[in-house]
């Protein structure tokens, strides 16, 4: 049985996680638009195996070095905004008090977003390992980014509702006690 004081600390564990999260994702960010000023796959969601191989081979050998650099942030970067958007919903779910199945609902975009970013990037790396010859990954590569980009615009919108449900009942709250 969990007593306050246990749930507190978890709680302000999940909050040190999150903002933890929340500056390794910018990081990464920052340091993805330094390393990859030109067109990269990741960015191009449900791309065809000709648009990835297109991507690639117009690539120069400093940018194709620059981009196999890339690949270890972004096996990095999918546990960091994963985790703060897992965190997010976990943390406003958590004090809107929802069933575990609802929570566990709310939090599966994330998961799915996780899962499809480091399936995305594997086969990326397998790709790259093989260029300039094609193997069967970039037939398929396209199809978890756009199941990633999906999950991540899923997740947002269930972190924005939760704001705007908590935005909502605060409000309540407020107007409740301030009433004559």
């Amino acid at each position: 049985m969990y007593t306050d004081t246990s749930k507190k600390v978890g709680g302000n564990m999940k909050r040190a996680l999150l903002i933890l999260c929340l500056l390794a994702s910018v990081g990464i960010t920052i340091l993805f638009g330094r390393l990859a000023d030109f067109q990269i796959p990741d960015k191009v969601p449900f791309a065809t195996a000709e648009q990835v191989i297109e991507i690639h081979s117009v690539m120069s050998d400093a940018q194709l070095e620059s981009y196999s650099k890339l690949r270890f942030w972004d096996m990095i970067f999918p546990l960091a905004y994963g985790g703060t958007l897992l965190l997010a919903i976990s943390l406003l779910a958590g004090r809107l008090q929802f069933s575990s199945g609802i929570h566990r609902l709310l939090l599966a975009p994330a998961v799915i977003t996780i899962i499809s970013d480091y399936l995305e990037n594997s086969l990326l790396i397998s790709i790259l390992a093989s260029w300039p010859e094609t193997a069967w990954p970039v037939s398929v590569v396209g199809y978890f980014g756009g199941i990633k980009t999906i999950a991540i615009s899923l997740s947002m919108l269930i972190v924005l509702l939760l704001l705007l449900r908590q935005l909502q009942l605060f409000i309540r709250t407020r107007c409740v006690r301030c009433a004559p």
